[in-house]
Parts: structure tokens; sequence; C-alpha cells
């Protein structure tokens, strides 16, 4: 703004310097006073078009970055799973129970959930036997819970 204040002076100065100058009853001075006018209206134009220009490009910009799907999905996912897992856990243990009559005390239950994508879904039960219930049918174990769950069950026992 400091460059255009003395340039719209020295154009205003040196316009009036040419028009004292013409003579004022001649056919140039009504031409030459158009033409000063214009360009002391270019000279005061210039830097208004400029500083409108730049009002124009300051719009605020607001950018909220938020993360990607993908960890929305890992935490819900994790926090859903490890919620589910003891109510899955219960069940696995109350049907050994009941169902092939293996005390909580002789097995131990694994859960592993898959928590990619959209769906939260059992991916795979790992049940170990152990004491006096390593006789049980693993086949007839493993079995029962695929049909269950529709996932993979491996059944295996603790040897001493």
């Amino acid at each position: 703004m400091h460059g255009y204040l003395p340039a719209i002076i020295a154009v205003s100065v040196l316009t009036n310097l040419i028009r004292f100058a013409l003579p004022k009853e001649s056919s140039v001075s009504k031409y030459s006073s158009f033409f000063i006018g214009l360009c002391v209206t270019a000279v005061i134009a210039v830097p208004a078009v400029q500083i409108i220009s730049s009002i124009s490009e300051l719009k605020p910009e607001f950018i909220i970055e938020s993360p990607p799907e993908e960890n929305y999905s890992e935490i819900f996912g994790e926090y859903i799973s490890e919620s589910l897992y003891p109510s899955v856990e219960e069940y696995v243990y109350k049907v050994l129970s009941e169902k092939f009559s293996i005390p909580r005390q002789n097995a131990e239950v694994f859960i592993h959930f898959n928590t990619h994508g959209d769906v939260i879904a059992i991916e795979q039960i790992l049940i170990f036997l152990k004491g006096s219930s390593v006789l049980a049918n693993t086949g007839a174990i493993s079995h029962y819970f695929e049909e269950k769950f529709l996932c993979r069950v491996d059944v295996s026992v603790d040897i001493p």
C-alpha cells in the first residue's frame, strides 16, 4: 500500500502539469483531459483490483482431519470382541460341562475374533483338555462347536 500512494500522487501531479501545459481552448485539450482521467483511474484501479483479489483469496479453510475408517473399525471391533469374549467363553464352558461332561477346571478355552472389515466374527476357538478329560471325544466336541459357531474349532489334549 505504501508504494501505491506515491504512484497515485506522482501520476496526479504529472497529469496536472500536462493539463496546464496544453492550451485551454484547443480540441487536443478535451481529448487529453479524457486520456489523463483514464490514466489516473487506471493507476487508482490497479491497487483496488489487487486488494479485492487478495480479499477473495482469503477464504477460511477448516480442515478437520479424521482418521481413516480402518481405525474406527479396529478400535470398536476390538472393544466389541473384548466385550463378547466372556459370554462366548462362558457358553463354551457350559456346553462342555453339560453336553460332554467336562468340568471347567479340566478345560481351557481361547477364542479369536476377526475384527477386520464390517463384520465381527469368531474366527477360531481353541479348547485344551487336561486332567481326566483327555479321553473325551475331541472330534465330537470340535464338530459340535463348528456347527454352532461356524468357525474353526481346534480341540487338543494336554498329555502329562
